[in-house]
């Protein structure tokens, strides 16, 4: 029931063995890195997340869908899913509707997030006399005069000697909202879930937001005894609008000293002559960057018990996801409040850049589940093929008269680029496990899976990963009674 913004903050502290840590509250960006058991594999070691049975990413889902989170550590268990589970597996189950009265649920929260151990900032006289300090403990002469020190210090010219907080101008306190509804019910025949969400999210520099939209409904139909379908329908509008070179820009923000002019007593923007001139132009006029991202999904799924204890099922998932992002760079201007001189820095720019990724997965399982006497089977075998292809462009100009131009065909002709790709791939594979108890004291766990990717060489496509587990459930045994 906390209050979060992805779902992968919902595992932090929560399970024994799993890492879980949010690097940055950046609005779209503030997903946590997550390791089950350490790091297992180079270069990507985040684990295979699949929701409902197909893979995905923690931001995929709303995190107040979700009915509950597995994690499969160890290798035994996490074998059934191949490679990609050489770092674990997290399980997602989203709910469910169930039978009854139709019922109504609202869940709202509004946080307000103040960054912390911020570094303490001195005033301009301070940091006047530490850089003199510094300066005689190296033999070398003093940076500031003690007529500049006294001008800081009394404050009387703040254009000649400001003293600038930059991390106040700057720095502001973060808002979180949250607002879901959800409606379920239904009878022993059909079963339904309708759920829909947003999340509002502002960062610590201005201009920087996330808006999150959900819609989602699920339907269960049991047409017979033997015979039962589901569906499942997914949106999600993700709309971030951010700065660009936001990281360089928080950068400049630390590195400013607060001798440096932050506004002139006319309102205009400091100038200072050096490597940034002024953090607060970078951060109000350098331009930004809006970004939208539309995904789409459906499941279907049906189970038919063909004999007692042996039932087929057939899963299909289709996945659409579109992003567009619109990026703009804009001509720095400065005035020096001294010589009335207009400095200009860059110039206006304009790059516009479409993603898409169409992404599906087919299943076919035979389960087989059966006991004779205190013996025990649970026997699984199945086929998946999944498929992957996306493709981006990007067209970008620079030039422009004016910055109100958000579009490429008026921009200039000569100062100009495009670029673009698009990849696909897939996979198929083979399962197989057997599960099997003895008066559910002793266990044996066999699995298989074999996988074929398109990624490699024609005769090198396919390989196996087999496991084998064995249990002995101690608490069961005539001589634990009582213990």
């Amino acid at each position: 029931d906390r209050p979060i913004t992805n779902a992968g903050n919902a595992l932090q502290g929560t399970v024994s063995g799993v890492y879980a840590l949010q690097k940055s509250g950046q609005p779209g960006a503030d997903g946590a890195v997550i390791n089950i058991r350490g790091v297992g594999t180079l270069n990507n070691s985040d684990p295979l997340v699949l929701i409902d049975g197909f893979p995905g990413s923690m931001s995929d889902v709303d995190a107040s869908d979700i009915s509950s989170i597995s994690v499969l550590k160890d290798a035994a268990s996490a074998a059934i899913y191949g490679s990609r589970a050489a770092n674990g597996v997290l399980l997602i189950t989203t709910k469910r509707g169930k039978e009854g009265k139709p019922t109504f649920r609202y869940n709202g929260s509004v946080g307000v997030n103040t960054p912390m151990h911020m570094p303490e900032t001195v005033s301009s006289a301070q940091y006047a006399r530490i850089m003199n300090e510094a300066a005689a403990n190296m033999n070398q002469d003093p940076i500031y005069t003690a007529e500049q020190i006294l001008g800081y210090e009394n404050g009387a010219d703040p254009n000649r000697y400001p003293s600038t907080d930059w991390l106040d101008l700057t720095i502001q306190n973060t808002v979180t909202t949250r607002h879901g509804i959800e409606a379920s019910g239904g009878t022993e025949k059909v079963k339904y879930l309708v759920s829909a969400g947003v999340d509002h999210q502002t960062g610590i520099f201005p201009q920087t937001q996330q808006n999150v939209f959900n819609v989602r409904s699920s339907t269960d139909i049991r047409i017979s005894k033997k015979f039962d379908i589901s569906f499942d329908i997914r949106y999600q509008l993700r709309d971030m609008e951010g700065l660009n070179d936001q990281q360089d820009i928080y950068k400049q923000v630390i590195a400013a000293d607060p001798t440096m002019v932050a506004y002139y007593t006319d309102g205009t923007y400091g100038y200072n002559a050096g490597f940034f001139t002024n953090p607060l132009v970078a951060l109000y006029e350098g331009g930004q960057k809006f970004t939208n991202r539309h995904e789409a999904s459906g499941l279907f799924k049906l189970n038919y018990e063909i004999i007692d204890g042996l039932t087929f099922t057939g899963i299909a998932n289709v996945k659409y996801t579109f992003k567009g992002e619109d990026s703009q760079s804009r001509k720095l201007v400065y005035k020096n409040y001294f010589t009335q001189e207009i400095i200009e820095k860059g110039q206006n720019s304009y790059s516009d850049r479409r993603d898409q990724n169409n992404y599906y997965n087919l299943q076919a399982l035979l389960n087989y589940k059966k006991s004779f006497g205190i013996h025990n089977f649970d026997i699984l075998v199945g086929y998946q093929q999944e498929s992957e292809s996306s493709d981006w462009l990007k067209g970008s100009r620079s030039g422009y008269p004016t910055d109100l131009i958000w579009e490429l065909n008026p921009g200039p002709k000569d100062n100009w680029s495009n670029d673009g790709n698009g990849e696909h791939w897939a996979l198929a594979s083979f399962i197989g496990r057997i599960n099997y108890d003895y008066d559910n004291k002793y266990i044996l766990s066999l699995s298989m899976r074999s996988d074929a990717s398109s990624r490699f060489a024609v005769g090198s496509r396919w390989s196996t990963f087999p496991s084998v587990a064995a249990a002995w459930r101690l608490s069961q045994e005539s001589f634990m009674e009582g213990t």
